[in-house]
């Protein structure tokens, strides 16, 4: 899925998305059988064509389950939320992205002895994503 979202003016794979979105919503409540990558390669691809129906839907569906997961999120590594924060900042609805970034956000602050074990490039992408229009995540603290 995050393939196509590469070429994102070629009408074939804008196509392919849109049926790949209704496959996954025609799914219902079995988001919960995606693995955490899974999800995330979904919600950053899917999140690239927001004026899409399909693709728009999906996404705020991946974003409710990630916020049902809620203890779960404790087993998602570091590239998993680095995706998951990158694609949750593209969404329009910054109400409900704010919660979900607010919950990984909470988690990267009870991990920040282990802040050492994220590559650059998801330290880089969990800052781009938590800068975009979120200045006002609460205060969190971390686990001892």
């Amino acid at each position: 899925m995050n393939e196509f979202s590469k070429f994102l003016e070629m009408r074939d794979c804008r196509q392919a998305a849109v049926a790949i979105a209704g496959e996954v919503l025609s799914r219902g409540g079995q988001l919960s059988r995606f693995v955490p990558i899974e999800l995330a390669n979904l919600l950053n691809g899917f999140s690239k064509w927001p004026e899409e129906a399909l693709c728009h839907k999906v996404t705020i569906a991946i974003l409710r389950e990630i916020l049902s997961r809620g203890d779960q999120i404790v087993r998602f590594n570091p590239h998993d939320l680095a995706k998951l924060v990158d694609g949750f900042s593209k969404l329009p609805e910054k109400t409900a992205s704010r919660q979900a970034i607010g919950a990984i956000a909470n988690e990267i602050v009870c991990r920040v002895a282990r802040l050492s074990q994220f590559a650059e490039q998801d330290l880089s992408n969990l800052v781009n994503g938590f800068s975009n229009g979120l200045a006002t995540l609460p205060v969190v603290r971390p686990r001892p």
